[in-house]
């Protein structure tokens, strides 16, 4: 099921989770275990996605794609949202 979110609710999401991310980056290595939210083909996918969206494609680790730092993945996620928001000004 897709949720609709309001402009202003996505702003939000947006800054907090790269407040989050900034904060979190700070507590070292909290691997973020995504077995519960992904199949290995997902999982590493996920992983060379992010990777290229930071610079560093060959970084990416499909044996430990299971695994990604939670401050990386709200990074990421926070990019994809605030992106997702520009194209929709587009319309």
């Amino acid at each position: 099921m897709m949720i609709k979110i309001s402009d202003e609710e996505r702003k939000i999401l947006i800054a907090l989770l790269k407040e989050s991310s900034a904060e979190f980056s700070n507590h070292g290595c909290n691997a973020f275990d995504l077995r519960p939210y992904l199949n290995k083909e997902q999982a590493i996918d996920l992983d060379k996605k992010i990777h290229e969206w930071n610079g560093d494609p060959e970084e990416a680790e499909p044996e430990n794609a299971f695994y990604s730092y939670d401050w990386l993945l709200m990074s990421y996620f926070a990019d994809l949202l605030e992106k997702n928001n520009d194209n929709d000004d587009d319309d």
